[in-house]
């Protein structure tokens, strides 16, 4: 709706969880493409994250708040974050190497 909108591009109507998402987007040097292979969503899924405001709900939400609370322990703590300057392909492996870290342990998404 236009009001939503007009509340969106105020910012006063972001989310929450999207702010923590632009937050380390911006202090862990990641794109979208990142975050897709980070919650192990689809990356049409995470890109309304990160650019609507979009809350995840019920289980999965539950998990992508736990992932992303992992990301900014990780990345507050500055261990692996931000991403070095890498090619396409080993910065998806990259990721996938933290995110399986038993250390960080970050849960299967909609896994009960």
């Amino acid at each position: 709706s236009m009001q939503r909108s007009i509340f969106r591009s105020t910012g006063k109507y972001m989310s929450d969880f999207t702010k923590r998402i632009r937050w380390c987007v911006e202090k862990g040097r990641l794109t979208t493409a990142d975050l897709h292979h980070w919650f192990d969503r689809p990356y049409a899924t995470v890109r309304t994250w990160r650019i609507d405001g979009r809350i995840p709900h019920g289980p999965y939400g539950e998990d992508a708040d736990e992932a992303l609370q992992v990301l900014e322990r990780l990345i507050k703590a500055g261990k692996k974050f931000p991403v070095p300057a890498l090619s396409q392909t080993a910065r998806v492996k990259y990721i996938k190497a933290i995110r399986a870290d038993p250390s960080a342990p970050v849960p299967k998404m909609g896994a009960a």
